[in-house]
């Protein structure tokens, strides 16, 4: 399967007719390990004080306003259990609640993600009361719910987002968002496309990512939308015989700079959000570029 390019997927193909189990598709694990983590250091895993003691200095190194550090932490030969350690840290020390995990339970390698908590939480907090609010206006203020950083299980492994949310119809707690934020710094915007495939790789009930790649020296904004689209099948034959497959792909991008977007409006897909028709007085969902702007200069106010 070939990995994610600079500004697309491409190709990678699931039969139409699998929509349901769109996760069955074939994982290319070693993309997952490597892309968006050149020049990262795999680290043996040692302790639960070791992990704590490397998301700290991380964390240090951000408070210390040096955020070309990296945000990207590797640690190998992390079993079950130890990974159960971790999550009991994460309850229980405030400073690692706001990291990002990927776990490959193959491969017992877990990446985290460690992130500025201010700026990363206005973004992607600050965009989810935008959408709640454009949702309610609709008459659903309870249509679609905020899962938070929720730990969902995948076929590969374990992943989080920085923020979920789930259509009201599907409250189950095994049950999967709908739409996903992944938010980062714009260095590691290659790495945010690995984590949108492995949300729409790993669930058929994913239908949107949205990707916030962040610029200090700017004060920047990047937003890129990936989706899974219906496509004709380019490796139609006796094993794959339906002509559609669905394909990841990027379908918006979105640039806010010096309080300018360009590429709005952004707009999610009402059924796709729902997963059900809309009925009247309702509709897609529209981010307008002022609505993008006003959110975006709010995103910034006061760091330097």
């Amino acid at each position: 399967m070939a990995a994610l390019a600079t500004d697309q997927v491409g190709p990678v193909e699931v039969p139409s007719s699998s929509q349901t189990t769109r996760h069955r598709a074939q994982h290319d694990m070693n993309y997952y390990l490597t892309a968006g983590l050149e020049g990262v250091e795999r680290r043996e895993y040692h302790s639960i004080r070791s992990f704590s003691k490397a998301i700290d200095s991380l964390h240090d190194e951000f408070d210390s306003g040096n955020w070309s550090a990296g945000q990207y932490l590797v640690f190998v030969s992390v079993t079950h259990e130890h990974l159960a350690n971790i999550h009991h840290l994460r309850e229980i020390r405030r400073r690692h609640r706001g990291i990002g995990i990927m776990y490959l339970k193959s491969e017992e390698v877990l990446v985290v993600k460690v992130i500025p908590s201010v700026l990363t939480e206005r973004t992607h907090l600050g965009f989810g009361s935008m959408l709640h609010r454009k949702t309610t206006k609709m008459g659903l203020r309870h249509g679609l719910c905020p899962a938070g950083r929720t730990t969902f299980e995948g076929i590969i492994g374990q992943k989080e987002a920085d923020s979920t949310f789930q259509a009201e119809c599907r409250m189950m707690a095994a049950d999967w968002p709908t739409i996903v934020f992944e938010c980062g710094l714009s260095q590691s915007l290659e790495r945010l496309r690995v984590d949108s495939r492995w949300w729409l790789e790993n669930s058929a009930e994913v239908n949107i990512v949205l990707l916030f790649a962040l610029s200090r020296a700017n004060k920047g904004i990047h937003l890129e939308q990936w989706e899974v689209l219906t496509a004709p099948n380019s490796r139609v034959n006796g094993a794959q015989p339906d002509p559609l497959s669905m394909v990841l792909t990027k379908t918006n991008e979105i640039d806010i700079v010096e309080g300018v977007a360009t590429g709005a409006p952004l707009i999610f897909d009402f059924q796709k959000v729902f997963l059900r028709p809309p009925v009247l007085g309702e509709g897609d969902i529209v981010f307008s570029a002022q609505k993008l702007e006003i959110w975006a200069a709010h995103t910034w106010a006061g760091i330097e």
